[in-house]
């Protein structure tokens, strides 16, 4: 059964993208760089500045531009995850959830993926407490790019306890100017083989706040790279992965929960859900398979006047705004998905 929560507190927020300048992607390959073990301490910093409402709106007329990364490429990611280098790789893309605890005090539960305009996927597990109390609680999404640092408010949060998959319904809580481009990744259909080579990128990030509300972020992007060992359509276990799942010959890190799962072509596959703590650090991890989780039907209020004004299914949305490749696999029926391989 599906459970949608409510609207989550505003915040609001103003990162180091909202000058104007946009983000553009330039031709060629993009490539993961890690960062050497012997500088732990390298560690990028981005701030921001956390504000109260009312929340930024873009001026009438304004026009959005939408943008697919392109992900297809090389990396010089290995089993046991590492920091990288250009964490702002995926160009505001790959998000970091934080729960905003007091004026003061922030907390990173996890990672999260743009999948559309207002429209975003992480693991349900990372905000389990927060959706267990029944309370309102301020959560934001920050998104590092190369121009600064993106900011969301999340509005509505839609899970189901079939799986580990939610979907964060955003807000802006960051101006944005003539130039900017919104950028998500595609998701696939299709199945993993077992035996490909799968990549899991996700943040580990310590956002700190001073008395003048300066927001600032210290840590890393990490990334791990494994093939498949393993693909359960419906279930791996009934009590520690009791759901569609990918195992990852990788291992992970606490705060990669939500992350991207990216295959070869540059596709979302899943989200990184469980990793199993051992003594070489390889893993393995389990993704949860995002196809288990396509039949759901989305509160999704930004853009105003794109997605209708009610909630809307998944695969409804256009394809210009979500990529799904290959939507003929999946039919959907009433709330029962089927598949066809």
């Amino acid at each position: 059964m599906e459970r949608s929560h409510g609207d989550l507190e505003d915040d609001v927020g103003r990162g180091g993208a909202a000058d104007g300048v946009g983000a553009t992607l330039k031709d060629g390959t993009r490539i993961l760089t890690r960062m050497p073990a012997a500088t732990p301490d390298d560690r990028s910093l981005l701030r921001g500045e956390v504000l109260g409402a009312p929340r930024p709106r873009p001026p009438d007329g304004y026009q959005l531009s939408v943008g697919l990364l392109n992900l297809a490429t090389a990396t010089e990611a290995l089993s046991i995850p590492a920091g990288v280098t250009n964490w702002t790789h995926f160009e505001g893309a790959l998000m970091s959830v934080i729960v905003m605890e007091s004026v003061h005090s922030y907390r990173q539960v996890g990672t999260a993926v743009m999948l559309a305009p207002g429209l975003a996927v992480s693991a349900a597990h990372v905000l389990h407490d927060e959706l267990e109390s029944g309370t309102n609680v301020r959560v934001l999404c920050a998104g590092p790019r190369s121009t600064g640092l993106d900011m969301w408010a999340v509005k509505t949060i839609t899970n189901a306890v079939s799986d580990d998959i939610m979907y964060l319904s955003l807000e802006p809580a960051s101006p944005f100017g003539d130039g900017w481009c919104l950028f998500r990744l595609p998701i696939t259909t299709r199945q993993p083989d077992v035996g490909e080579n799968l990549h899991v990128v996700g943040f580990r990030l310590h956002p700190d706040a001073s008395d003048r509300g300066d927001l600032t972020f210290s840590g890393n992007l990490f990334a791990a790279a494994g093939k498949v060992t393993g693909f359960y359509e419906e279930k791996r276990d009934s009590v520690m992965i009791p759901f569609p799942a990918i195992e990852i010959a990788c291992g992970s890190l606490g705060g990669m929960s939500g992350g991207a799962v990216i295959d070869e072509f540059g596709h979302l596959i899943g989200v990184t859900s469980a990793g199993l703590d051992t003594e070489d650090g390889e893993g393995p991890t389990y993704a949860a398979w995002i196809v288990g989780a396509l039949n759901r039907r989305l509160p999704l209020g930004w853009p105003q006047g794109i997605y209708g004004g009610t909630p809307i299914h998944l695969l409804d949305i256009d394809q210009k705004l979500l990529v799904v490749d290959d939507r003929s696999r999946v039919r959907i029926e009433g709330d029962e998905l089927f598949y066809r391989n």
